[in-house]
């Protein structure tokens, strides 16, 4: 012990001057300090080199089916239009923008290989990360590049299409932003407004039949999406499977579309 000016004692190990705080030799205990609010919402742009934790629950054999399910909807397209029904393939870009129906094609075949290339590169296990990596945020933001051809396919005005533009163009950004609102919920929040919105010129048309058909698989094919991990996976190729007759739905409705 050591005795102060005053003669008090003191445990420390060094005299206490008057009006001097006793200073404790005990080590302070690190806690860990708490996240930051950016690093509870996540980098503020998409670092394509980190993992983000998220469990899919896919395997390669799933992935893999993903992307060859991927091609049905165009095959049937194309099927249909081409062979069952008759027309013509298109000879120059100037046809394909004056017919709704190609439109639908055209952009189904715009999005088919960014879709297939990211669910092929699950399959093959060649990024890091099922979720952040580039690949996805191509595939996702072709969807809202073919809701845009598909709103003026299905109304036949480029008012309405132009309108809704900014809405995909904006769902697109935010997938490349990174962060919360780049993955899960979020893009689904963004994707079900644009998709009810291009279907919605169809029933304004009075096409009731080809309306609720679509409005009917389409909320299918969400649920399989949505519902994918609780059957083991298998959920997303079920999807990819109702995206069929669903597409079958547009390319009949766009039949009766006159584009001004």
């Amino acid at each position: 012990m050591v005795v102060t000016r005053r003669g008090k004692r003191t445990s420390d190990l060094s005299i206490v001057e008057p009006g001097e705080k006793k200073r404790s030799t005990r080590r302070s205990r690190s806690r860990p300090s708490k996240p930051s609010k950016l690093q509870r919402q996540g980098s503020s742009v998409v670092d394509f080199g980190s993992e983000t934790n998220i469990s899919v629950g896919m395997t390669p054999t799933q992935e893999y089916l993903n992307a060859i399910s991927m091609l049905f909807p165009l095959v049937a397209l194309c099927y249909v239009y081409f062979v069952r029904d008759g027309h013509p393939p298109p000879s120059s870009f100037g046809e394909i923008l004056g017919s709704p129906p190609l439109l639908v094609i055209a952009s189904t075949t715009i999005h088919c290989p960014f879709s297939f290339i990211y669910h092929f590169r699950q399959g093959m296990q060649l990024d890091k990360d099922r979720i952040n990596n580039r690949y996805r945020c191509m595939d996702q933001s072709a969807i809202h590049f073919v809701c845009s051809v598909y709103s003026y396919a299905l109304s036949g005005w480029k008012a309405y299409a132009l309108a809704l533009l900014p809405l995909n163009a904006y769902a697109a950004f935010c997938l490349w932003s990174g962060g919360r609102n780049s993955f899960g919920k979020p893009v689904q929040m963004r994707l079900q407004p644009a998709i009810q919105l291009y279907l919605l010129p169809i029933l304004l048309r009075g096409d009731v039949t080809n309306y609720l058909k679509g409005v009917g698989f389409g909320f299918l094919c969400f649920l399989c999406f949505m519902t994918s991990k609780h059957v083991k996976g298998w959920g997303h190729v079920v999807f990819h499977i109702v995206a069929t007759p669903y597409s079958m739905c547009l390319l009949e409705a766009s039949k009766n579309v006159k584009l001004s």
